[in-house]
């Protein structure tokens, strides 16, 4: 059986709350050839899974599993969990 390599790169910048970091990462990644990853989305996700099942946010265990099973999807602009588009929810300051 083949395989599919799937590998590419990727840049991710964390930090605080409207300091640019989309727009550097644009930046870099345009640059670089390098696809975005919202990480602050990734870690909403995970937050968002995780309270739907009842998981503290303080389990890591836990949390560590739900990460490992995500079927989490990052398409244009949208993201999808488990095929669902989610972005609104991932994306509200609710999150």
């Amino acid at each position: 059986m083949q395989t599919q390599n799937l590998s590419v790169d990727v840049i991710t910048v964390d930090g605080g709350a409207a300091t640019g970091k989309s727009t550097q990462r644009g930046k870099i990644a345009a640059r670089l050839g390098f696809h975005e990853l919202n990480s602050g989305a990734f870690y909403r996700a995970i937050g968002i899974i995780a309270t739907r099942r009842g998981i503290a946010l303080t389990d890591a265990e836990k949390l560590v599993a739900v990460t490992v099973n995500l079927d989490l999807t990052f398409k244009a602009d949208s993201i999808f969990l488990k095929g669902k588009d989610e972005t609104a929810m991932i994306l509200s300051d609710d999150a």
